[in-house]
């Protein structure tokens, strides 16, 4: 069967000088998506022999609040940014291969997730042409582990028109709730 993803979404945004108020609602209509093994088991217990072919219907409401502090220090720029994040996935629907509709979450299902985290940037200008930049970010997640991730680089000017730059980064993605509860 042929697949396709349905996207609906709303955002607004607030600035008042360093602080921002973001709001993003989505909704992700996956049809005849994903397949599940030989062997499946729902979140309802009902296991399918010959596995299943499933189309989940996943709805997100995200709220997000942060500050930017910047400070310019004779060669540096620094940002430091807390933030807040707060994510309700809404009761959806899974379409099963067998015609059945089940909950994507029930009443075990945690489908909220608080970020709380801190972000430190730091621009440093070495000479006139050359930028040296590192940065760190902490989140503290309330459904998965904490998490810290980082970058150093550089950019510098080789003649007017050509830059060159080098970045080493560590990053990571935190997995949607569809992720969390049914991994593929």
């Amino acid at each position: 069967a042929e697949s396709t993803k349905i996207d609906r979404t709303t955002t607004a945004h607030i600035r008042y000088k360093n602080l921002e108020l973001g709001y993003h609602q989505f909704e992700l209509d996956y049809q005849n998506m994903f397949l599940a093994p030989p062997g499946f088991t729902d979140l309802t217990g009902q296991t399918y022999p010959d596995g299943m072919q499933y189309s989940p219907i996943v709805s997100e409401d995200r709220w997000t609040l942060h500050y930017d502090w910047k400070v310019k220090l004779a060669r540096h720029s620094i940002t430091v940014r807390p933030y807040l994040t707060h994510i309700k996935a809404n009761p959806g629907t899974v379409t099963n291969n067998m015609g059945r509709d089940t909950a994507m979450f029930n009443a075990q299902t945690n489908n909220t997730r608080k970020i709380a985290g801190l972000m430190m940037h730091n621009a440093y200008r070495y000479s006139p042409s050359t930028t040296l930049s590192y940065s760190a970010r902490y989140d503290q997640v309330s459904d998965l582990d904490n998490t810290i991730a980082g970058h150093v680089g550089f950019v510098t000017r080789v003649d007017s028109q050509h830059h060159l730059k080098g970045y080493l980064t560590q990053s990571y993605r935190l997995p949607t709730f569809l992720e969390k509860y049914y991994p593929t």
